[in-house]
């Protein structure tokens, strides 16, 4: 499968990694593995470590459209953002 970052989570992963450099190398390898195995990530649904992280995604023929990234605390400190499961 073939991995799309949109703007969005481009930009959020920047600043998740500007606050927590140490998330970059987990975050990336959680991509990766979700790449190559999808639903059969061992990080599908689980929690990230010591971390609750969230990404928005839309799974397409070929295509793994990442479209979104958060931290659990950053949901808590905004309450107006809206998660589609």
């Amino acid at each position: 499968m073939k991995i799309l970052y949109s703007k969005k989570f481009k930009n959020s992963f920047k600043n998740i990694v500007s606050r927590h450099p140490k998330m970059k190398e987990k975050i990336e390898k959680v991509i990766f593995d979700f790449e190559n195995k999808l639903y059969d990530s061992e990080y599908f649904r689980k929690n990230f470590f010591d971390w609750r992280v969230l990404i928005e995604v839309i799974v397409l023929e070929n295509e793994i459209k990442l479209l979104n990234i958060w931290t659990h605390s950053s949901l808590e400190l905004s309450s107006n953002k809206k998660l589609k499961i």
